[in-house]
């Protein structure tokens, strides 16, 4: 279930850390049911490319936070996400492989953005 307190997610490049964590949790949302599948589910081929396009953009995604956010939480594997985000990128990935990392990473990376995004306070736009 999405949390209520995302932060609406602008297009482009210049996103608070709170904007591009819930843009993580979008994508999670995403990938979750692909990495869900059995094997044979999961290895056909718009599958396979659906969940590496989205893994890669999930470790992008992580890659663009600041320095700072990341020694701020270092709870948060960030090589697991560094991982994703390359491992997306070679044609000849084992794609099981890829499978078995997103199930072990994405559900205790979404419970620690979550709960980053339930720590921030909301800030009300200026009239």
């Amino acid at each position: 279930m999405p949390n209520t307190k995302r932060a609406e997610v602008p297009f482009g490049d210049n996103l608070t850390p709170p904007q591009r964590v819930s843009r993580m949790l979008e994508i999670i949302d995403d990938l979750l049911p692909l990495a869900d599948l059995s094997q044979e589910g999961f290895y056909a081929s718009d599958t396979r490319e659906e969940a590496t396009a989205y893994a890669a953009a999930l470790g992008r995604a992580g890659f663009k936070l600041p320095p700072s956010f990341q020694n701020d939480h270092p709870e948060i594997d960030w090589a697991a996400l560094e991982d994703l985000r390359r491992i997306s990128f070679h044609d000849g990935i084992d794609v099981l492989m890829l499978r078995d990392q997103l199930q072990r990473v994405l559900p205790t990376l979404q419970a620690m953005l979550e709960n980053f995004l339930d720590e921030t306070p909301t800030t009300e736009p200026e009239p």
